[in-house]
């Protein structure tokens, strides 16, 4: 029994030599006017762990990275919270840098919210193009009316203006669910109003 005991405890003490402790911290976005808050309950697995680690109270949680040392790259396998998605979800398939001293952010976002802030932004969008599209194109056929123009030169026009359109609104669904899922905590003061007009569909502004 003694033999075994301080086997098991030599193999421990080995493993914690040759490992590193990985901490992090789980949110949800910050939007405007509404800052991220910590997220409890998050299930996180990590390649190369055979535990899942889940974030405490506040948020936080630490992971132990056998054979990892600061510097070297460890990769999330999954992140799980009922009623949550990752906002980016691209985190998935790159690497983090294994650190002693700065924590992992993982940041989720509210499925249910995510879906009204995509409708939001996607309105906004539509309505601002459609408006924009329809002035150009009642100034086309003035042009052409006050025989400013002539009839080949404003088809040209309302041709590309048409087009213009049509490639504007096949995108405005990627463009929505891109900004529905920025985390405003992390824009400094310029960003966060810059991506207050694209949600807003004042792009001019």
């Amino acid at each position: 029994m003694k033999r075994c005991l301080v086997a098991s405890l030599l193999s421990m003490l080995f493993i914690w030599a040759f490992a590193q402790v990985q901490v992090g911290y789980v949110k949800t976005i910050g939007r405007p006017n509404k800052p991220g808050r910590p997220l409890a309950g998050v299930t996180l697995r990590f390649r190369g762990v055979v535990n899942a680690v889940t974030s405490a109270k506040d948020g936080t949680f630490s992971v132990l990275l056998v054979d990892k040392k600061d510097g070297d790259a460890c990769h999330l396998m999954s992140v799980v919270k009922r009623g949550y998605e990752l906002a980016d979800r691209g985190c998935l398939s790159r690497g983090y840098v294994v650190s002693s001293s700065v924590p992992i952010q993982i940041v989720l976002v509210s499925t249910i919210e995510l879906e009204k802030e995509r409708q939001r932004i996607e309105r906004n969008a539509y309505r601002v193009a459609e408006k924009n599209y329809n002035k150009k194109k009642t100034d086309v056929e003035k042009q052409l009316a006050d025989m400013e123009i002539t009839k080949e030169a404003s088809r040209l026009r309302l041709e590309q203006l048409e087009k213009s359109y049509q490639n504007y609104m096949s995108l405005v669904s990627d463009m929505a669910d891109r900004y529905a899922r920025t985390d405003y905590d992390q824009l400094d003061s310029i960003d966060v109003e810059i991506n207050k007009c694209i949600e807003e569909g004042e792009l001019e502004k």
